[in-house]
C-alpha cells in the first residue's frame, strides 16, 4: 500500500512537462501542416535576387541630387 497523506494541500505550479510537450508537438504538426498547403508562404532571396536589389538601391542613390554639405 502507499500512502499519499504527505502530499495532502500540496499543489502543482504550472503545467506537467508532457502536457507541454504535446502541446508543443501540435504546434509543430499545425505549423508543418500550414507549409505543406501553402497557407504560410515561404519567402526565399538568391543571391540573384540580393544583387538584383543592391543594383536597384544605387542607380536610385545616384539618380539624387547630391545634397551639398553645410559647414
Amino acid at each position: 500500500m502507499i500512502d499519499f497523506s504527505q502530499l495532502i494541500g500540496l499543489s502543482q505550479l504550472g503545467e506537467p512537462p508532457l502536457y507541454k510537450i504535446a502541446k508543443n508537438v501540435e504546434e509543430i504538426k499545425k505549423d508543418i501542416h500550414h507549409l505543406s498547403t501553402g497557407l504560410i508562404k515561404v519567402i526565399r532571396y538568391t543571391k540573384e535576387d540580393i544583387e538584383e536589389e543592391e543594383t536597384k538601391q544605387l542607380l536610385e542613390r545616384s539618380k539624387q541630387p547630391k545634397k551639398e554639405d553645410e559647414v
